[in-house]
């Protein structure tokens, strides 16, 4: 009994208490170890001293043979048989043997006498659990007598139809003549040597004994032995995943797959997905299945529902020493069309990315119930990880799931998969890069580094993306003799309190090497090392060292190349010297101005991390140089042709009646302001700094919108006398927002403004301060009032009171620029 519970997975209690992965902690305690067994002090008497020409046995074929067992293939034929009717009784097989040779000895309806073929078979049939229900003791009948054998006389023998069968047996002998405890030892150790193999095929419930009664030596031979289940092929995916011609069907993720040669197992590159996931506590699946079901059926803050997409997802990771799991989630994945999934309102619910791994999967089309979903969950895992080992791929990773397809219970054929999170590649170079998702902080992992900000616009086509990357904190250093390592302990030095007042600071990622390569880009010029950190405070302290240079950093713009694959310090120069060659190729293709000379390197993770990696080169796009004139909308606003340039607030014109070249009329669409006022407090640059960080996050959604210009400066006077009343500064949420956020500052407003309509005058010019810029707009403005004196405006911006100006550049940038002052016509 002992025996019997532990091989079919129970040790003295109900299999509905055990849960289902508990199996991926006990294979991983076998892996490996060899199977280091023989026959012992039990040696088995040679088949060919007891089978002869007096003595027929039953002819059998050898498949594989090892110290453990054998892989035997038996004919098909009839046996008969006799019930044993107490199992665990010896008399009680003493009366089924008796019976037996009455039969063979003419007790039939021809009164026949039957050649006996050894060896007399005991079947015992195990039910799910410890009881053994029922035993048998057969008889392989001689093939005269298969299609139409003597009828019993006496009771209790029947005959058993077999086909051919595959044996998994192992021999041994004895001096009793029915040595039970021999039987239960030598049935575990053949277990144990076939789960450590990873052997899944095996029907556990029918154990069965062959003794060879008829040797006249002391020693018998005695066999164990577990039939080999017919392999059952998993549900293919045609009848589970939708298609053209099944669109009643679920979705299914997407993958790209490679079979691994000569094997069940197959290398998959899923698809990015969105995946709501729940951790599984106490192993209690059926609560984690409802929480994502409810998400799914509409438990959201958008009231959505979604439908179900093929596989639910169970993911086990373990410590390094696989002696306690420290992660169990489970998963369901979102329609592939929904980019933008509605926030959950049970708080044990996230959505998250799922990152593009490649994993190792093998699939089984076992009939899965509650009571055996443990066992073939974890056999399965054994099956896979002994191919593995075959094929020479030792896979370290402790991250395993398993992907459900079916209902439990489902009746017919079924699929189901096993799987390993794999830091093997097919192709390194084709690797993936890692997404950002995985790298920086958000919400789903707050334990993630910052990461620098910026906007990104994807170049279609290509791997290639424009970049506009919002101004943070840096601390660079030279590069001197190469020796990166030394560079990268001196910024290192500086964020751990190596400053003036002793200031600690977090690293940001990506850290920068940035090159500056002589004009015929034949050698190194210079090269610096650069490390982006958080600074609460917004006035870090000065560095203690000389060769390190803390700064802001402008908005800027670049061309960025993003790849995977491994880097180390071994192949480092290599590859990057490959993508430069190839990125420098790929320039001449596209008409984007870019600075050859100035040439970056973004790390993201330390040399020699585990896969998947994300590594980045770059170029600067340049600017023009300064020049006079007004920088056209083309060159500002977001377009189809310019889809990487920043949203401008939307208007359409109207006829002033102005025969000026540099005014004109314009009614502003309806949009959403988000606004602070100055005051004593609060000056213009806090004003900026205010509106920054609620674009960036600072807000109850902490949702980061995409930038948009101008930025407004608004004044409004008091009709009769003209003295100031307020001055704020805005800027517009861009037109997609889907959510408009709560500002977690008091300073920060937001207000929706209907149509309205203004006057404006636009100039151009380079200005480098905001008291030079508040002085070029009353120069403007008076320029604008003289304007409209005489006209049908005289005298509008007194009788309505708001004044304005416009900035569509940001500080410090190059070339042409666009600035605007205006009146406000009607509200």
């Amino acid at each position: 009994r002992e025996f019997y519970a532990s091989v079919m997975g129970h040790s003295h209690c109900s299999f509905k208490k055990m849960k289902l992965l508990l199996l991926f902690i006990g294979f991983l305690a076998v892996q490996g170890s060899g199977l280091g067994c023989d026959s012992g002090n039990r040696p088995a008497p040679p088949l060919h001293k007891l089978c002869n020409n007096e003595t027929r046995c039953i002819n059998y074929t050898v498949e594989e043979a090892n110290s453990c067992y054998e892989v035997r293939h038996y004919p098909g034929g009839r046996w008969v048989a006799a019930d044993i009717d107490r199992p665990d009784k010896f008399k009680d097989f003493k009366k089924a043997w008796k019976r037996l040779a009455a039969y063979l000895d003419g007790k039939n309806t021809e009164n026949a006498k039957i050649e006996a073929i050894y060896p007399v078979g005991h079947i015992f049939f195990v039910e799910e659990g410890e009881k053994m229900y029922s035993a048998a003791a057969a008889v392989y009948l001689p093939e005269d007598y298969h299609d139409s054998p003597p009828v019993p006389t006496g009771k209790r023998i029947h005959f058993s139809e077999k086909g051919p069968q595959k044996l998994y047996a192992r021999a041994f002998g004895s001096k009793k003549k029915f040595p039970v405890k021999d039987i239960d030892e030598e049935l575990e150790t053949l277990a144990k040597s076939l789960q450590k193999e990873g052997i899944v095929d095996v029907d556990w419930a029918t154990p069965i004994v062959f003794a060879y009664f008829n040797s006249k030596s002391k020693v018998k031979r005695f066999e164990v032995a577990f039939m080999g289940k017919k392999s059952i092929e998993p549900k293919p995916f045609s009848e589970i995943c939708q298609s053209a011609s099944r669109p009643d069907l679920p979705e299914c993720a997407k993958y790209e797959s490679k079979r691994i040669n000569a094997s069940d197992l197959e290398v998959r590159s899923y698809k990015r997905y969105k995946i709501a996931v729940t951790e599984i506590r106490s192993f209690d699946y059926g609560g984690a299945f409802q929480r994502l079901r409810s998400y799914m059926g509409g438990n959201n803050y958008g009231n959505e529902t979604y439908n179900l997409t093929l596989p639910l997802i169970i993911t086990a990771s373990f410590s390094e020493d696989y002696s306690h799991m420290t992660e169990h989630h489970m998963g369901v994945l979102l329609p592939s069309d929904v980019k933008y999934p509605a926030e959950p309102h049970d708080y044990q619910v996230k959505i998250v990315d799922l990152p593009r791994q490649k994993v190792i999967v093998r699939a089984f089309g076992d009939e899965l119930i509650y009571e055996n979903a443990h066992r073939l969950y974890g056999l399965n895992l054994e099956k896979l990880f002994y191919e593995l080992r075959a094929k020479g791929m030792d896979i370290k990773s402790r991250d395993m799931f398993a992907l459900v397809y079916d209902d439990i219970g489902v009746k017919g054929p079924q699929r189901h998969e096993v799987g390993v999170i794999t830091e093997s590649s097919i192709d390194d170079d084709k690797e993936e890069p890692k997404k950002f998702s995985d790298i920086c902080r958000s919400e789903n992992h707050p334990d993630l580094p910052e990461c620098a900000k910026f906007k990104s616009y994807p170049i279609s086509g290509t791997d290639y993306e424009i970049r506009a990357y919002y101004p943070h904190f840096v601390a660079a250093t030279p590069i001197k003799d190469n020796d990166y390592k030394a560079a990268f302990v001196e910024l290192q030095k500086y964020l751990n309190g190596w400053n003036e007042y002793a200031s600690l600071y977090e690293m940001a990622v990506p850290v920068t090497l940035s090159m500056k390569l002589s004009d015929d880009l034949d050698s190194l010029e210079e090269q610096y090392l650069a490390m982006g950190f958080s600074c609460p405070e917004d006035e870090p302290s000065e560095p203690l060292s000389s060769e390190v240079k803390v700064f802001k950093t402008p908005f800027y713009t670049v061309l960025v190349k993003p790849f995977g694959g491994k880097v180390d310090e071994n192949n480092a120069n290599e590859v990057y010297e490959k993508k430069f060659r190839e990125m420098f190729a790929d320039i001449e293709k596209y008409d984007i101005p870019v600075s050859h000379t100035d040439i970056f390197a973004l790390a993201y993770d330390y040399p020699g991390a585990s896969l998947p990696q994300r590594h980045e080169i770059g170029v600067l796009i340049k600017d023009k140089e300064d020049e006079d004139g007004v920088k056209p909308f083309s060159e500002i606003c977001q377009s189809d042709v310019n889809p990487h340039l920043l949203e401008c607030a939307r208007f359409s014109s109207f006829e002033t009646g102005l025969n000026v070249s540099d005014v004109e009329g314009r009614v502003y669409d309806r949009h959403t302001m988000v606004e602070v006022e100055l005051t004593e407090k609060i000056s213009y640059e806090d004003a900026l700094k205010e509106l920054f960080r609620y674009i960036r996050g600072a807000n109850d959604r902490q949702i980061v919108y995409n930038m948009t210009v101008p930025v407004i400066g608004t004044v409004r006077v008091d009709s009769n006398d003209g003295n100031l009343m307020e001055a704020k500064v805005a800027v517009a949420l861009p037109s997609d927002a889907e959510h408009v956020a709560k500002p977690t500052s008091t300073w920060v407003k937001v207000v929706v403004y209907d149509p309205y309509k203004v006057i404006v005058k636009s100039f151009g010019g380079k200005i480098e301060s905001v008291e030079r810029l508040d002085a070029a707009y009353k120069e403007k403005f008076n320029e604008l009032a003289r304007e409209l004196d005489g006209t049908h405006w005289t005298g509008i911006a007194r009788k309505n009171g708001y004044i304005f100006g416009m900035e569509y550049d940001m500080p410090g940038s190059k070339g042409l620029k666009r600035h605007e002052v205006g009146v406000v016509v009607s509200l």
